[in-house]
């Protein structure tokens, strides 16, 4: 773990309280910004979420209730809520315990706009069967969550107490969501749709030509979305009709894309 203390210029190790841990998630407390979670893989009952509460120069598990799964991705609900997407399910933390979320639902009125595309294969749901799918990307515009999932994109308009099947889009694996005012986009490693009116209407996004797999996904909330990948960095202000570079520095390796609303600037990291 690195921390920064003037706003990403440079960066400094904060790993008291935990170590030789991969650190696949992370998100900051909007309220208190002192306070950051960070999700952690391969590690069973020792990973899960580590919390600081100093801005990151200590650290301490929060993991209780997740059964030793690994937390692929973190957001923060509209009412505060920490929400967590594991290989195995939602949970939202609830005090100090994290607790599964099995309202999901895949009712025929939740997947009408998908049934209405071409070659898409609905399939019924047991009842009370719960969820357990991965879900690999969070993210959040306003008061409402997006869940990219190994079975579908979800949202939630209940701080992540209850999800739904996204309407007009496939039900198929999505590995990255992003999200910001009314710009969703999803992507798969080789693919990706957006809507820029809250999901209302989606329209397929062409890809960066040179770009081979996409590793990182955001959109800036005034229209323009990027992508990162081994290639680099890309971005596009038309919906994916062109992609542009970035001119004044050179990033290969691109691992994640992160837009800080706040500052209205984009977090690049990269191997």
């Amino acid at each position: 773990m690195l921390a920064s203390r003037d706003g990403g210029y440079s960066f400094i190790p904060s790993n008291q309280g935990f170590s030789t841990r991969q650190i696949v998630s992370y998100v900051a407390d909007q309220q208190y910004p002192a306070r950051i979670y960070v999700g952690v893989v391969n590690d069973k009952e020792w990973g899960g979420v580590f919390e600081s509460e100093n801005g990151g120069l200590t650290w301490a598990q929060k993991s209780a209730g997740l059964d030793g799964h690994d937390v692929v991705s973190l957001e923060q609900a509209p009412d505060g809520a920490i929400v967590a997407g594991t290989r195995h399910g939602v949970y939202r933390l609830e005090g100090n315990v994290w607790a599964r979320v099995d309202k999901v639902d895949f009712s025929a009125a939740a997947r009408r706009g998908a049934a209405s595309r071409r070659n898409v294969r609905l399939r019924a749901d047991p009842p009370g069967d719960p969820f357990d799918a991965t879900v690999p990307s969070l993210a959040r515009a306003g008061d409402t969550l997006y869940a990219a999932t190994s079975d579908g994109l979800l949202s939630s308009y209940t701080a992540g107490v209850s999800w739904s099947l996204m309407p007009g889009l496939p039900r198929q694996p999505w590995n990255f969501v992003a999200a910001s005012r009314g710009m969703i986009a999803v992507a798969t490693l080789d693919s990706a749709m957006m809507s820029v009116n809250g999901g209302k209407h989606w329209v397929h996004v062409g890809l960066p030509p040179a770009l081979t797999h996409i590793a990182g996904l955001a959109v800036d909330g005034a229209g323009g979305i990027w992508m990162g990948g081994l290639q680099g960095v890309f971005y596009s202000e038309n919906e994916g009709a062109t992609w542009q570079t970035l001119s004044s520095v050179t990033i290969k390796g691109v691992n994640s894309l992160y837009f800080d609303e706040g500052t209205q600037r984009m977090l690049i990291t990269a191997d």
